[in-house]
């Protein structure tokens, strides 16, 4: 997937989605991103195991599934431990000033729900332990209006497909703690860089 593609694809996500396909049951409805957000045709992506690559040769990966794999029932919070995955990457351009990853659920009604969006990671990381953010990093607002991770959670009889992006950024996000995921994402989107993605699945064991 082209990454002007794959960041259209994000912006539609929070400007379209209705939070109700992780059983918040509140009603909220996003609002659309910032005026003016735009994103850069930077690179190209193709699918590839376990993660999947930009033309400039970034990779995403986890050692806990392959691309297009199930994630395991320890990191999702129905049933689980809703720990994070650990992550790992590969291929970081010397032009890069930030990494960011957003996890999303690309399946949910009316355009999807953010679960995890990290910024400030420094392009020296190679990747982030299980059920950790590195010191100085920021976690801005998932769509339960909560910190941090929260993980896949579909419909009972769904399998839903959840995305992570990691998006290797040519200037700061300046993103501050509280930041919810529209603006948080805008912003992201609204920056030149690269992009990568790795997508696992998950249904609710019956």
């Amino acid at each position: 997937m082209a990454y002007g593609r794959l960041v259209g694809a994000l912006l539609a996500l929070v400007g379209l989605g209705l939070l109700a396909a992780c059983d918040t049951d509140d009603g909220r409805a996003l609002a659309a991103p910032a005026p003016g957000a735009t994103a850069p045709p930077l690179g190209t992506s193709a699918e590839a195991e376990p993660g999947a690559t930009s033309d400039n040769g970034v990779v995403i990966a986890s050692s806990a599934f392959v691309n297009g794999a199930p994630i395991p029932q320890r990191y999702a919070p129905c049933p689980g431990e809703n720990v994070s995955p650990p992550l790992d990457w590969t291929g970081i351009p010397t032009n890069v000033v930030e990494l960011v990853i957003v996890m999303s659920d690309s399946d949910a009604p009316d355009g999807g729900f953010i679960h995890w969006i990290v910024t400030g990671l420094s392009p020296t990381l190679v990747g982030i332990a299980e059920g950790s953010v590195p010191e100085g990093a920021v976690e801005a607002r998932n769509d339960t209006s909560e910190f941090g991770w929260y993980g896949p959670c579909p419909p009972v009889g769904e399998t839903h497909q959840y995305v992570f992006t990691l998006y290797a950024l040519t200037e700061a996000t300046g993103i501050a703690p509280g930041t919810g995921a529209v603006d948080a994402v805008a912003r992201i989107t609204a920056i030149p860089g690269y992009a990568a993605t790795l997508t696992g699945t998950y249904a609710v064991p019956a």
